[in-house]
């Protein structure tokens, strides 16, 4: 709902009120630990005989689970509801004291109220004899933003325009949760969450606060030379008191070139405007309270454990620090110079935009992992310093242009490279790369079959390339005949297991091992581009985009598990595999097959560079038809009929479900890897408009 109302011929004020209602009925979806880290989509046919559950008898030994379970079984047995109501309100009001003097003052809040029901039965978490889940989040945002702005014609050549403001805003979450296993009866699913035998609660809540003073003037002469300084001053409640507040500074200088005399001759150009621009942003990404110790409620006794310090089978509750504040954290700061070009053709039916960019990201803040004997898991830092330059090209055109019938065309395209400047660490040896370097976050955790990171930070090299083996092959009967074949790990290689290039040689000792890893790929595109295509025909409007990368390549973890039936841990169940890695393994009688030999026990239990993969693709992403109804009656303004149909198809060599990954929810040092990721949905809406 929008309302706006001139109460006099000096004040406006006006509203925008927001309500929205939505429910979801989601299956498992990206976590911050990766989809796979629970129960991707892979696993619910990672042991299936069938669609529905089999009994293994004869061959029982080899399986955890005396059930191996389908895709329906995972449709029976899994729920993941999620309610929310949301309210969006704002209030303004413009006042306008004189011609040139005039003020605005804006409040807002963005309220959330969600509920999260998650239930895993027993076909499918049998360990816990049915598991629940509730969450409760309330979420209030809040700002308030006050300007006030002088603008004077001072002749027909000169112009001024100053802007003084303040921003203030806020957020709370508060997050509530019960977690239940152990139910006696499954009817009524996480419903009966409090018939469950083991209930842990659980409760947080955080709250930031941002205030901002700002700064800005704008200088024009003759409409031709326009310059633009901008100052802000940011405090955010994230830091400490010493580095709660940091100041950015900007200039941009734009030069109407078509204007000038020596252009005059030149009448297909339209419009030639250069621009350059210099300034800093900072950013405040981080959890609240990392400059403070905060701490968490802990079981000191557990009544089900035969260690129990109250002798009585009660709780004992303590508590302990959550987190290793770091007091010395302060805004993390970028500062980038561009050049711009703008460029009108033929009035305007032609218009190009070029872009040149260099920007210079100091004091990253992340989040690290420590060693344990800290007692802590990771910690916040400000560490390091990237660069990200590039080009980016845009142009647009009419290519016809009738009463009942219009064509126009445009693109785009985007070519970057960063590299990590500093890293604010000494050199050390990482497998056989010397320089400054760190690792990126492990890819799965301690509860899948694999935990090992992907991605590598190396001084003066791109950021997040990926880390690991390369690879020759298999091998061949010939080479253990050699005598020269080195040993995995320790452990002798077999004709048919995957062949290491041995690019260390550590100490002579013709092993492969850590000291081997390497940088076997880049997950930073060539470069991305997309372009549209409109087309206008009385009163049908036809809309069709493409976007593509070109030049990344990515990490298709999901190989590790669907082309190896040996699990890196041996414990764990033997793996079903695509029918491919089966009919195409090695065998004394398949000596040049493209897939490993198949085996109970795994030899392989990293990143190699046969899982890397181009990541290049085209993609459909959006097609729509738009229908101008005619109409005769004078109430109404317009009906429009839309129809959309996204994601229609995708062209690329990726070999999984889709290339532009997004297995996990959180975490800039996990980058182009497929542990999991669901592939992006295809659409189709249908659309009525009415206005009156």
């Amino acid at each position: 709902m929008n309302f706006d109302l001139d109460v006099t011929n000096f004040l406006r004020i006006g509203t925008k009120f927001t309500f929205t209602k939505r429910a979801n009925n989601m299956t498992q979806g990206t976590e911050p630990g990766g989809t796979q880290n629970a129960t991707r989509a892979t696993n619910m046919m990672r042991q299936m005989l069938g669609s529905k559950p089999y009994i293994i008898t004869d061959l029982a030994e080899s399986y955890d689970d005396e059930e191996i379970r389908g895709t329906d079984i995972w449709l029976q047995n899994y729920d993941d509801i999620s309610k929310e109501h949301r309210i969006n309100a704002v209030v303004y009001a413009d006042i306008k004291f004189t011609k040139e003097i005039s003020f605005r003052t804006t409040a807002g809040a963005d309220f959330r109220d969600k509920t999260r029901t998650r239930w895993y039965g027993n076909y499918i978490d049998n360990a816990r004899n049915g598991r629940a889940g509730i969450a409760q989040l309330n979420a209030l945002r809040w700002n308030i933003d006050n300007t006030l702005n002088f603008d004077r014609d001072f002749d027909k050549n000169n112009r001024l325009n100053f802007m003084v403001g303040t921003s203030l805003s806020s957020n709370l979450n508060k997050n509530s949760t019960v977690e239940a296993n152990d139910f006696p009866d499954h009817e009524f699913r996480a419903g009966g969450i409090k018939t469950a035998r083991s209930v842990t609660p659980g409760y947080s809540e955080d709250k930031s606060a941002l205030i901002s003073y700002y700064a800005r003037g704008i200088y024009s002469l003759k409409d031709r030379y326009i310059l633009t300084a901008t100052y802000r001053a940011d405090g955010s409640s994230k830091f400490s008191s010493d580095n709660k507040y940091s100041f950015f500074p900007s200039f941009a200088f734009a030069w109407r070139m078509n204007e000038e005399f020596f252009m005059k001759d030149l009448t297909f150009v339209t419009n030639l405007k250069l621009r350059l621009g210099w300034g800093q942003v900072g950013n405040q990404a981080l959890s609240p309270y990392q400059t403070l110790t905060t701490y968490n409620s802990i079981k000191m006794a557990d009544p089900n454990s035969n260690y129990d310090l109250t002798d009585n089978g009660s709780f004992l509750i303590g508590v302990k620090p959550s987190i290793l504040a770091n007091k010395m954290l302060r805004w993390e700061t970028s500062e980038q110079t561009n050049i711009g070009l703008d460029v009108g053709l033929l009035k305007n039916r032609i218009n190009i935009t070029v872009d040149l960019y260099n920007k210079i990201t100091k004091d990253l803040l992340q989040d690290i992992d420590i060693p344990p004997q800290s007692g802590f898991s990771n910690m916040w830092v400000n560490r390091g310093k990237i660069q990200n330059k590039g080009l980016e090209l845009t142009v647009d055109g009419v290519l016809m242009e009738k009463r009942d019938f219009s064509w126009s065309l445009s693109g785009n395209i985007s070519f970057n490279r960063n590299k990590v400047l500093e890293l604010g660490k000494p050199a050390a040896q990482w497998g056989s790369i010397y320089a400054p370097a760190f690792l990126g976050k492990d890819i799965g955790n301690d509860n899948t079959y694999f935990k090992m990171p992907a991605n590598i930070f190396i001084e003066g090299h791109p950021v997040a390339l990926f880390y690991g083996f390369k690879t020759d092959g298999l091998v061949t009967e010939e080479d253990v005949a050699s005598g020269n074949l080195p040993t995995y790990r320790g452990k002798p290689l077999q004709a048919g297991d995957i062949k290491y290039v041995n690019v260390n040689n550590e100490n002579g000792l013709n092993d492969i091992n850590d000291a081997d890893k390497t940088i076997i790929g880049d997950p930073n595109p060539k470069f991305i581009y997309g372009f549209n295509n409109n087309i206008s025909y009385k009163r049908f409007t036809f809309t069709v985009m493409f976007t593509g990368v070109y030049g990344n390549q990515v990490v298709n973890g999901n190989l590790l598990q669907e082309e190896d039936t040996a699990p890196s841990n041996p414990a764990s169940n033997i793996n079903n595999i695509r029918s491919e890695a089966f009919y195409n393994a090695w065998t004394p009688d398949n000596q040049n097959a493209r897939y490993p030999r198949l085996r109970k026990t795994n030899n392989s239990g990293d990143f190699t560079d046969r899982i890397v993969e181009d990541g290049s693709y085209l993609r459909l992403s959006n097609l729509t038809l738009n229908y101008n109804v005619p109409l005769k009656a004078n109430w109404i303004r317009s009906i429009g009929l839309s129809f959309t149909a996204r994601n229609l198809f995708i062209i690329t060599k990726y070999s999984g479900w889709d290339p532009d990954v997004n297995s996990f929810s959180s975490g800039s040092q996990k980058i182009g890897v497929d542990w999991g990721s669901y592939p992006s949905a295809r659409s189709y809406l249908f659309g009525l408009s009415m206005s009156f």
